[in-house]
């Protein structure tokens, strides 16, 4: 009789994972978590927020949210941007850094008892599973996500994070090509541990959404109103053009929003401007199926998801000529890219992609079948992930009965 196959267990870490619904923060963690619970026994660890009471989960994948303060004061992660962000936007959050830490800390060496593999998040959460790998004793496998490569290039902290996660790593995983080259200059002594797995989308479709026609352009931007989303630029931009057939609407919530909020007025662009807030993740297709020119002028990005989704959908792209988007994208051949914080060469790419409709269309449908011909979906990369998985795990039990 053939012994039944044990699935194996892997504890997630994050700082940022949906617990409610209509969340969005982190959902990038969740998609690839939901793709793995096939193949593993998935358990996930992340802080708790403010709001919410009972965590959704997912069938297959157990929901570890820990406290870090009283409920209403949980506003360190789980916000638009995360930890950084939010104590810039409420310094007296830092009087909380300690407790934050503490509670990961202590949940993750309870939960890893029961693990067979840690995935870590962040170089911080990267930096704390490996400083206690000596209470936990299991394999760890790190992705380096946003700026947690470009942030090391700036800042002693942040470098140190970023030395502490990696080292102590049996496998580095970044997000960006690009990401990964910066790190192996970087430090070339873990260049055999860096692997590169990018980010999919759920599906790719046969077709593109039709826009419903109506006198108006519609330009979109999908994102945190957090200052390196570089939204200002994009206002900037559509005021020089002064167009009143032209909408802007931003999809995102943040602490941002207020500033933005006075410089669309000062510029004349009240009524030519959305806030739409914060939309469930499973919103975002239709909302770029409602729009012609999906805009990204943020400063630095990880690879984004939304940039992924907005090539599913065939829309038009202009987006920031920066790491994790030069991945993705060719300017002229599937979007309009311009230097970061550059309004003027914003202006100056709309202004191309108003005039020339045609041109519009190709690019959108250059961008679409790229992301069909690649295979950049979710499945895909959870095959990446599960083969890094098996490989450390085996490693580990070579390791130990040799």
């Amino acid at each position: 009789m053939q012994a039944t196959q044990v699935r194996r267990r892997v504890l997630v870490l994050s700082t940022s994972y949906p617990l409610g619904a209509d969340a969005s923060s982190g959902i990038f963690v969740r998609r690839l978590v939901d793709a793995l619970r096939e193949r593993f026994d998935m358990a996930v660890l992340c802080p708790a927020d403010a709001a919410t009471q009972a965590p959704s989960t997912t069938p297959g994948v157990a929901l570890h949210a820990y406290r870090y303060a009283p409920r209403r004061w949980q506003l360190l992660a789980q916000t638009p941007g995360g930890v950084i962000p939010s104590i810039k936007a409420m310094p007296a959050l830092l009087a909380l850094v300690p407790f934050f830490l503490g509670s990961l800390a202590w949940s993750l060496v309870r939960l890893a008892r029961r693990a067979d593999l840690i995935h870590a998040n962040w170089a911080i959460c990267g930096a704390l599973a490996g400083v206690l790998r000596f209470a936990h004793r299991k394999p760890i496998v790190v992705t380096l996500r946003g700026d947690d490569v470009t942030l090391a290039a700036r800042s002693s902290l942040h470098r140190m994070l970023l030395r502490l996660a990696v080292t102590r790593a049996s496998r580095v995983v970044c997000v960006a090509e690009t990401m990964a080259v910066a790190l192996r200059e970087r430090m070339p002594e873990i260049s055999h541990k860096i692997h590169v797995a990018l980010n999919g989308v759920d599906s790719v479709e046969a077709a593109a959404a039709a826009r419903p026609a109506d006198a108006n352009i519609e330009l979109i931007c999908v994102g945190s109103l957090i200052a390196r989303k570089g939204v200002d630029v994009l206002l900037r931009a559509v005021a020089q053009l002064n167009r009143q057939d032209l909408r802007v609407r931003l999809v995102g919530e943040g602490p941002e929003r207020g500033r933005l909020q006075v410089l669309a007025n000062a510029l004349g662009l009240s009524e030519q401007v959305v806030f739409q807030g914060a939309v469930a993740p499973d919103e975002v297709p239709r909302w770029l199926a409602a729009s012609d020119i999906f805009v990204l002028p943020s400063y630095s990005e990880g690879r984004p998801n939304v940039l992924l989704e907005a090539m599913a959908a065939g829309r038009a792209i202009i987006a920031t000529a920066i790491p994790g988007v030069i991945d993705t994208v060719r300017d002229g051949t599937h979007a309009w890219l311009f230097p970061a914080g550059d309004a003027d060469a914003l202006a100056r790419a709309l202004a191309q992609a108003l005039a020339e409709p045609g041109e519009r269309q190709r690019r959108a449908e250059a961008a679409r079948r790229e992301v069909g011909h690649r295979g950049w979906t979710w499945a895909a990369t959870a095959e990446v992930y599960a083969g890094l998985f098996d490989r450390v795990m085996r490693e580990v039990a070579a390791a130990r009965d040799p």
